[in-house]
């Protein structure tokens, strides 16, 4: 599966609000390895790290992102 950011598919969207933005960023280390990333950051100072297993999908995590933030 080829990951489209114009259609999210089966996982939902990333909700963004006056108070939330959302962003997603690939992050490519020295050795050229490319790491998806997705955030919801607010006024807060919280941070929540969430790794997931080799064939795991951040949209499964879409819904929690959206809830946390909130």
């Amino acid at each position: 599966m080829h990951y489209q950011p114009n259609a999210p598919g089966d996982w939902g969207s990333m909700q963004e609000t006056a108070d939330i933005s959302i962003a997603t960023e690939e992050l490519i280390t020295p050795d050229a390895c490319k790491h998806f990333m997705r955030s919801w950051k607010t006024r807060g100072s919280d941070v929540l790290l969430i790794l997931h297993g080799l064939g795991g999908h951040s949209g499964w995590y879409i819904d929690m992102g959206n809830v946390l933030a909130s």
